[in-house]
């Protein structure tokens, strides 16, 4: 059974904070920079709303991640430290977060695009996040993919949750509140019902949870 020490408590905690005092100071940024949603025809916002209020969600989770967790995660698993764990995954998301923060100032669908498909390029060379398999629920077989399938897969599969989410930011709190209750539940699963070398992903996925806690009350 994993067991959560006091520090890694601390760690949620600052995480939280630093989502909480980071969420105004970015709203700030956003207005200056112009990264903007007017009110008009397509939008349910009655005065100008700022929309880059994920980048203080990126900026807890990658000091969090890079910083402040291989302090407390001492073990190794599989050979690899929680830091070598972590950084091409912080790595794909700065990729993602940096292009949707220029997209807040318009960009093109295709360099949109572009963006999202090198992270999730990066993350399949660079980790074990990949679809290499998958199992046909109800007693179906248990299917592995080629390299060159399982790296289409994995670029679509990352593609399409990314656009999925973007496409419900449109209510406060929608995006955050059903991305917290996801990580809630793959958080769980992850604790429970994995080998104990997903040590790491179980870390991971609630440090993100409190990133975006963060900036939930805003």
């Amino acid at each position: 059974m994993i067991t959560f020490p006091l520090k890694f408590i601390l760690v949620l905690l600052g995480t939280f904070f630093i989502g909480v005092i980071l969420t105004p100071l970015v709203r700030l940024l956003a207005f200056k920079i112009g990264a903007v949603d007017y009110p008009n025809a397509r939008r349910i916002n009655k005065k100008p709303m700022p929309s880059s209020g994920g980048l203080a969600i990126v900026i807890a989770f990658t000091v969090s991640t890079l910083v402040f967790m291989p302090q407390i995660v001492q073990v190794q698993l599989l050979a690899q430290s929680y830091l070598e764990y972590v950084w091409p995954v912080v790595l794909g998301g700065l990729i993602i977060a940096a292009t949707g923060l220029i997209d807040d100032r318009e960009l093109s669908p295709a360099l949109k695009m572009s963006g999202i498909v090198l992270a999730a390029s990066l993350i399949w060379f660079l980790t074990d996040f990949r679809l290499d398999d998958f199992k046909i629920p109800f007693g179906g077989p248990f299917l592995h993919f080629a390299p060159w399938l399982s790296y289409i897969l994995t670029v679509i599969w990352i593609i399409s949750i990314t656009n999925a989410v973007n496409l419900i930011d449109g209510l406060d709190g929608l995006v955050s509140g059903v991305s917290i209750i996801s990580l809630v539940t793959m958080g769980i699963v992850s604790y429970f019902f994995l080998p104990g070398h997903h040590l790491f992903l179980t870390l991971t996925i609630f440090v993100l949870v409190m990133s975006i806690a963060g900036f939930f009350p805003y």
